[in-house]
């Protein structure tokens, strides 16, 4: 089994993953062009900061609400010219707001909504990702829901390793929604941290893809 190493937001080496913008709004910083330039146009990808129902406008299910993030997404992928990998991958977390995180069956169909109108909208078009780690999946859609969309799963969070020669064999068996982990962001020894667990900030964040690239696109697994 072949892996590839990469970064997202700011670096770059084999791959690249950089922010677009978020919401229905393009832009916001989160996305260097060197570093895409580096990874070349096909190992370079995009993300999306993806808000959960309570963020939604007035007058919008959340179905929709989720699709109009994803038609905006798409739109700002399609007129650039830096990241044409072809997996497109929504950014879910509680820094991007309007999740509901009370773990209600309520909540979790609310948030389940939103992500089927993100997922839907982009399936067919290119192959649609998500970057989470495994309790915010458990609290925002259940640790029994499966996604009727297929889609990529970029794990976050996962246990930091004291040592970055163990990454491959330590690869996270983690599936979410139905499908396997494909990249995993982990922690590396930084220069103040060399143990690999540190939090200082000039420690990056390395991804890791499972299977490397296929023709510049990382497919749904289970």
């Amino acid at each position: 089994m072949s892996y590839y190493f990469g970064t997202d937001t700011n670096n770059g080496s084999h791959f690249y993953i950089g922010r677009l913008g978020g919401e229905t709004t393009s832009g916001g910083g989160g996305f260097d062009d060197t570093a895409a330039s580096d990874a070349g146009a096909l190992h370079a990808f995009a993300y999306w900061d993806l808000a959960g129902p309570t963020s939604a406008p007035s007058g919008s299910t959340y179905t929709e609400w989720g699709k109009s993030q994803a038609e905006a997404f798409y739109t700002t992928w399609e007129n650039q010219s830096a990241a044409k990998g072809t997996t497109l991958f929504a950014d879910i977390e509680p820094l991007n707001g309007g999740w509901l995180d009370g773990g209600s069956a309520a909540d979790q169909a609310s948030n389940q909504d939103v992500l089927y109108g993100f997922l839907n909208y982009l399936h067919g078009k290119v192959e649609p990702g998500i970057y989470i780690g495994e309790y915010y999946w458990n609290t925002y859609f259940g640790s029994t829901y499966g996604s009727p969309v297929p889609f990529v799963l970029w794990l976050a969070d996962p246990p930091c390793i004291t040592d970055c020669s163990t990454v491959e064999s330590t690869f996270p068996t983690t599936v979410l929604g139905g499908y396997r982990t494909m990249i995993w962001q982990y922690w590396a020894a930084g220069s103040k941290a060399e143990d690999g667990c540190g939090t200082s900030p000039d420690q990056d964040l390395d991804a890791t893809p499972y299977n490397g690239f296929l023709d510049g696109t990382w497919h749904p697994t289970t």
